[in-house]
């Protein structure tokens, strides 16, 4: 274990990103879904937008599009098309943990501890607890609990 930690905060790290789009008055749309995107003869990128509240579709023009993790990102990364979106499939598992930051507990476990991988298997697919540095604060994680993470295939 490190004491500076080697974690990343990606929470921390989105809010600290949205906040410097807002500053150069960037326009953040919340609870709105690419339905659709494609590559258009001049290069550009159309997409089709529904806001999630209204159900209105919006088609918006870009010369440059950013697909983020999460969400449905692997669904338009295969639509779009890029030769980078083949070739991907996902498991039903995510880097969705418990914490605890009761310090009674946490003085109790000091250790990163796997459940038996079969042969073959990841073990970061299994249930694991962990001793972990969030905000410079000492933490106890378990999981990781069922969601979907993409990963590269290494066979068709």
């Amino acid at each position: 274990m490190v004491d500076s930690g080697t974690d990343v905060n990606f929470g921390a790290l989105t809010s600290m990103l949205f906040d410097h789009l807002k500053s150069k008055n960037v326009n953040i749309k919340y609870k709105n879904s690419v339905d659709s995107i494609k590559r258009t003869n001049d290069g550009s990128w159309e997409l089709k937008v529904r806001n999630m509240d209204s159900g209105i579709v919006e088609r918006h023009i870009a010369n440059f599009v950013f697909i983020g993790g999460g969400g449905g990102s692997l669904h338009l990364l295969q639509k779009s098309g890029v030769p980078e979106g083949k070739h991907i499939g996902g498991f039903l598992v995510s880097g969705i943990f418990m914490v605890w930051n009761n310090p009674d507990v946490i003085a109790q476990h000091h250790a990163k501890v796997y459940g038996k991988a079969k042969v073959g298997t990841p073990p970061m697919s299994l249930p694991h607890l962990e001793t972990r540095f969030i905000d410079n604060k000492k933490s106890l994680l378990f999981g990781p609990f069922a969601g979907f993470s993409p990963m590269f295939l290494k066979t068709r």
